[in-house]
C-alpha cells in the first residue's frame, strides 16, 4: 500500500483498499485508520499464491472455511490470523482474536493497535468470509 508523511502532521495517509471512487476520483486518499483496516482485510482474505508478483502473500484463513467447526478450528483461525498479519503488516500490534463460526460463513473480530498511531487507540476490524 502507497503512504507517505504530509507535512501537516504525523498521520500517514496513502491509497485503500478497496478501490472507490470519490471526490479526489479513483484514488482517494485514507487516514491511518483506513489503512490499517483495508490492510487486514487485504491481508487475511488473500490465499498465498494468489498475487502474481508476491506468491506467499496472505493468509490461509479462507481455507479454514472448509474445516470442521470444533475448539481446533478456533485456535487455527486465531493463530492464522497473528501469524499473516504479524509477517505482513509490522504496524499492527493484535490484542486479540475473536472468531465466530456458524455454517458455512466466518467472522473473526481482530483488536489491535497501530504502532504509529500516537494516541495508541484499540481498534477492532471484523474480517468476513463465506464459502
Amino acid at each position: 500500500m502507497a503512504q507517505e508523511r504530509f507535512p501537516r502532521g504525523d498521520e500517514i495517509r496513502g491509497m485503500g483498499f478497496p478501490i472507490t471512487k470519490g471526490r479526489e476520483g479513483y484514488w482517494p486518499r485514507r487516514n491511518s485508520a483506513a489503512l490499517r483496516q483495508s490492510s487486514l482485510i487485504m491481508i487475511l482474505g488473500t490465499i498465498p499464491g494468489e498475487r502474481v508478483m508476491l506468491p506467499e502473500f496472505g493468509s490461509n484463513l479462507p481455507l479454514l472455511l472448509f474445516e470442521p467447526n470444533d475448539v481446533i478450528l478456533v485456535q487455527q483461525v486465531r493463530d492464522e490470523t497473528a501469524r499473516a498479519v504479524e509477517r505482513w503488516d509490522p504496524n499492527i500490534q493484535i490484542v486479540g482474536v475473536a472468531p465466530e463460526i456458524e455454517g458455512d460463513s466466518m467472522k473473526v473480530f481482530i483488536d489491535y493497535f497501530d504502532k504509529r498511531d500516537l494516541k495508541q487507540e484499540l481498534r477492532r476490524t471484523i474480517f468476513r468470509a463465506t464459502r
